[in-house]
């Protein structure tokens, strides 16, 4: 596929789409990094109790009825509802299994912004002051270096390696959000959605999932 493919962010609104979401993630954090046992998850899908309350979100390059690769994820939980004390505030969601697999467009620059944009525009529809991450201290230092207000919101973790609690005020991302798609040269803002909702396919047996190497690889995720 073409490097210049267009990506567009998806909701997961079928189940057939959150089975794309957990396969992807059990790709990347199962078999590409090792992150969590293969045995535990005998369908490929990788997935937790929390999944329940999330809202899944998938980015895909080329269009979505032809030829296309799945490519990102993103899930988000509402306040009190993620696996690790909100220390953000209980108007804060948290961004949580992030994955940019990007290596045919510009590293995951353009992806991570994508799924950034989408958890921004998220948080300001259903009235969420901030975005809360758990993330290690390198994916906060690339977000500050996009002009993201990122600030950190408590004690580290012992999370897959040293995670810090950070959070972004929703509101004030809106202008580092401008500034990093300018330079991606990304269309202006209302030119389309930043995320849409996508209900089809209806049943599973419609979705043709990519095995482990179709996905690339992963150059940032966390979570």
């Amino acid at each position: 596929m073409h490097r210049d493919a267009p990506l567009r962010v998806y909701l997961a609104r079928s189940e057939a789409l959150k089975r794309v979401h957990f396969r992807l993630r059990y790709q990347v954090y199962c078999i590409e990094n090792e992150y969590e046992p293969r045995e535990a998850y005998p369908e490929g899908l990788e997935r937790d109790e929390h999944d329940d309350h999330a809202e899944h979100f998938l980015v895909r390059a080329g269009t979505f009825h032809g030829r296309g690769r799945w490519i990102g994820t993103m899930r988000l939980l509402p306040p009190g509802k993620g696996p690790w004390p909100n220390a953000c505030g209980p108007s804060a969601i948290e961004v949580s299994r992030l994955i940019a697999c990007d290596p045919r467009h510009r590293g995951s620059s353009r992806v991570l912004y994508l799924l950034c944009q989408a958890a921004q525009a998220y948080a300001m529809d259903h009235g969420h002051a901030h975005l809360a991450f758990l993330i290690r201290p390198a994916l906060a230092r690339l977000l500050a270096r996009q002009g993201l207000p990122i600030e950190r919101a408590g004690e580290p973790w012992d999370h897959r390696g040293l995670r810090i609690p950070y959070r972004i005020d929703a509101a004030e991302a809106e202008v580092g959000l401008a500034q990093w798609r300018s330079r991606l040269e990304i269309p202006a803002a209302n030119a389309e959605s930043h995320y849409t909702p996508m209900y089809w396919p209806q049943t599973t047996g419609e979705v043709t999932l990519h095995e482990p190497s179709a996905c690339g690889y992963p150059q940032l995720q966390s979570g």
